[in-house]
């Protein structure tokens, strides 16, 4: 006799609350956290490969892809937390790689492969924020040092120099610092700028990095100076920098992406060319990635939904407004806290926090229907047929049809704050409950 066994079929959603979390892999492939997996999506053909992550853990706290797309890294939390490193070809763990001993950080906030993908940063969360520096085929840190002035002062982002494995790049709350590796020691260069919040920055050339503030402040360093300096709109916080062929974009609040180009061959200034507006003004823009070959950029946003713009030179040139396009379904940006499966089709029913309520198809991994409204709404239920939904919010519960693009009530019943609801399985009576009451 065989024994039953449950395993990932499609999963909808992404977890956004760490930086950097969206990779491309090849130019349909995707690779992202969900709950405690790493999903590799081909976005055309709806496909998922799931890599769950050891179960004693606390959550993925960090993730990066090596430049080469061969291996990738994630840190997982834990009282004594830990990086992951999986092949990218055939799936496999190829070593964990533990902090050094004596620290008290619950988990990595930030990752970083050199451009040949033997080395690995890892910076290490409060109260210790100790950057380590791994050869990770060997296991274990070959340079550790305190990245953060005091306690208080957070780790924002650390990044190795695409062009140089041995220097880093350290943001935070209120500095900026370049470290160099030498000799079994990292040597630190701090850099003379305002106590800002410096929330991610990227490299541009060997000797130049591009920093963004919560602020809302864009600073160039050079060789460990400040050369120009630039504010995103109308001051609005950067939460992502990407580096293009020409210059850099830059996302955060106010609804667009601003593409700033270098003005001169030995990119010594840049200035904005190009705001190019979300959908929404009011969406805030969480990360950003683009293609190997720069000519497609992705753009995480808060309400865990990814775009896509083509941004080649091609493309840049038009003078026709360029437009996002949707890149990834549209998923819940809060908790779920309400699901129900469909006897006799293939769809599933969702509510959060978020006010929506959704139905999804898990078949073609697609979300067929998406309905706002001015109030949360406590549970769903699906009808067998799929025909009617029921749903309880704080007022009543109402029963709805289920159209091809929207909700429709047909009956509200005076039930407050129905925290549970279910059709039979034929379909002709439901019960819901309020309190300690339960209703046929």
């Amino acid at each position: 006799m065989s024994i039953a066994s449950v395993q990932h079929g499609y999963v909808f959603g992404i977890k956004n609350d760490i930086p950097d979390n969206i990779f491309y892999v090849e130019e349909n492939t995707i690779l992202y956290p969900a709950g405690s997996n790493i999903i590799i999506a081909n976005v055309e053909q709806k496909s998922q490969r799931f890599i769950p992550i050891s179960e004693p853990g606390d959550g993925i706290s960090a993730v990066s892809v090596s430049a080469d797309r061969h291996v990738f890294a994630v840190a997982e939390k834990s009282h004594r937390p830990s990086i992951h490193i999986y092949d990218l070809h055939n799936y496999r763990k190829r070593r964990q790689l533990l902090p050094i001993e004596g620290t008290h950080a619950k988990e990595f906030v930030s990752l970083s492969f050199s451009i040949d993908s033997k080395y690995l940063a890892a910076q290490l969360s409060e109260p210790d924020w100790v950057l380590h520096y791994y050869a990770w085929e060997k296991g274990k840190p070959i340079a550790t040092i305190s990245a953060s002035p005091s306690p208080d002062q957070p780790v924002n982002q650390v990044t190795i120099n695409p062009f140089d494995g041995t220097e880093f790049c350290v943001t935070g709350k209120g500095f900026v610092t370049i470290y160099r590796y030498s000799e079994g020691v990292l040597r630190p260069l701090h850099v003379r700028l305002p106590p800002y919040n410096y929330l991610c920055h990227c490299w541009m050339t060997m000797d130049r990095v591009v920093v963004g503030t919560q602020e809302g402040y864009i600073f160039m360093i050079a060789n460990g100076e400040m050369v120009q300096q630039a504010v995103f709109g109308e001051g609005n916080a950067i939460a992502a920098l990407q580096n293009m062929k020409q210059g850099f974009a830059v996302g955060g609040v106010g609804g667009y992406v601003s593409i700033y180009e270098f003005m001169s061959p030995d990119w010594s200034s840049f200035e904005q060319t190009r705001r190019i507006p979300l959908p929404d003004t009011e969406l805030i823009i969480t990360g950003m990635t683009s293609t190997t070959s720069e000519g497609t950029l992705l753009v995480e946003l808060d309400s865990n939904q990814i775009y896509k713009i083509a941004l080649t030179a091609t493309d840049l040139a038009k003078p026709d407004d360029l437009k996002f396009e949707v890149f990834s379904e549209s998923n819940h940006h809060g908790a779920v806290t309400g699901l129900d499966l469909c006897i006799r089709k293939p769809l599933l029913v969702t509510c959060s926090p978020d006010k929506s309520i959704r139905i999804w198809n898990y078949q073609t991994g697609t979300c067929e229907l998406v309905k706002y409204f001015t109030e949360e709404a406590h549970s769903v239920a699906l009808h067998p047929s799929g025909l009617y939904l029921l749903a309880g919010f704080s007022d009543k519960l109402r029963l709805m049809n289920v159209l091809m693009d929207d909700l429709r009530p047909v009956r509200e019943f005076g039930i407050r704050a129905c925290k549970e609801c279910r059709f039979s399985n034929g379909g002709h009576s439901f019960a819901a409950a309020h309190g300690n009451i339960i209703q046929i």
